[in-house]
């Protein structure tokens, strides 16, 4: 089922489960392509939402939580005497 979101200033977003997208919606005057166009919607909608947690679920069942630490060397420009002498 889609949900109502809203965007936030800080660019995340807060759902209102409980509150489906389509809660105050009259299909009345909608023509059937139109409805079965909406129907497909919600329908790939649930199919995502479905392979998300089954991913989720296999991630959790197959993986455990590691750590490693990783040295990079990082170059830094700075101004350098250009000629031999300047500075003796």
């Amino acid at each position: 089922m889609l949900y109502e979101a809203e965007a936030n200033e800080d660019g995340t977003y807060s759902f209102y489960p409980g509150r489906p997208i389509d809660m105050y919606e009259d299909f009345a005057g909608w023509d059937m392509q139109n409805l079965r166009g909406r129907v497909e919607l919600v329908q790939d909608f649930d199919k995502t939402c479905d392979r998300l947690r089954e991913g989720f679920v296999f991630m959790l069942e197959h993986y455990a939580p590691g750590q490693y630490t990783e040295v990079k060397k990082i170059p830094h420009r700075v101004m350098e005497p250009a000629g031999k002498g300047l500075l003796a």
